[in-house]
């Protein structure tokens, strides 16, 4: 299921968080002998912005709405940039 929530973030709110994302440290992720995900990651936290907050609040929103499962934590919010060669494979994050 695909969750699109249309208004969630203005365009100025966008700018805010990108601008948020200057240090994208190596987001590589390798299962057994393959690569499963290369790009260049940071991860974002509900207090550096409101608008990030937003994102944990939906999210909570729509896993009581539709999902249900029993969330005690939460990771915080990853941004993930793909580059030309970069590379997103199947894989089980555990």
């Amino acid at each position: 299921m695909i969750y699109q929530r249309e208004g969630l973030f203005s365009p100025t709110e966008c700018e805010e968080i990108l601008a948020l994302c200057t240090k994208l440290d190596d987001g590589k992720l390798e299962a057994g002998s393959k690569v499963a995900r290369k790009s260049r990651v940071t991860f974002l936290d509900g207090n550096e912005h409101p608008a990030i907050a937003r994102i944990d609040t939906t999210l909570r929103g729509v896993n009581e709405r539709f999902y249900k499962f029993d969330v005690n934590a939460r990771e915080l919010v990853q941004l993930a940039e793909y580059r030309v060669g970069d590379e997103y494979a199947w894989h089980l994050d555990l």
